[in-house]
């Protein structure tokens, strides 16, 4: 998971848990753009979370080359239709919003993880 500083950072966070989405944690800024690859552990799903749509569809654009095969996934501390549409049609593959139930989103992630072949499946825990 990539972030761009906001105010409910720690808030999604705690959300993530809920939702049983494993993550690792980097800090995105405007001065800085982190090599998503420098930690040498494969990843199939990329979360990018912050409230600004156009910085985090900046932050798509400028990685595209690096997200081919890869799970997009904008998280959104609440988010409008438009911002939603925005995000998809810059090339997320879903967005989350933190007033989505966590186990509809749980639900949402291992289906496109199922779909794109992750190389390790996700599996859906806790379900009623």
């Amino acid at each position: 998971m990539v972030h761009f500083g906001d105010s409910v950072a720690e808030a999604k966070l705690t959300w993530l848990q809920l939702v049983g989405l494993p993550f690792d944690r980097r800090k995105i800024s405007e001065a800085y753009v982190t090599d998503l690859g420098s930690s040498g552990d494969p990843f199939d799903i990329l979360l990018v979370s912050g409230g600004d749509q156009v910085r985090i569809r900046r932050f798509l654009r400028i990685n595209k080359p690096l997200l081919n095969g890869k799970l997009k996934i904008a998280l959104m501390p609440s988010s409008k239709p438009r911002d939603r549409a925005l995000l998809l049609s810059a090339g997320f593959d879903d967005v989350f919003d933190l007033k989505m139930n966590t186990l509809e989103a749980r639900m949402r992630a291992c289906a496109m993880s199922e779909r794109m072949g992750a190389s390790t499946p996700m599996r859906v825990r806790d379900v009623a």
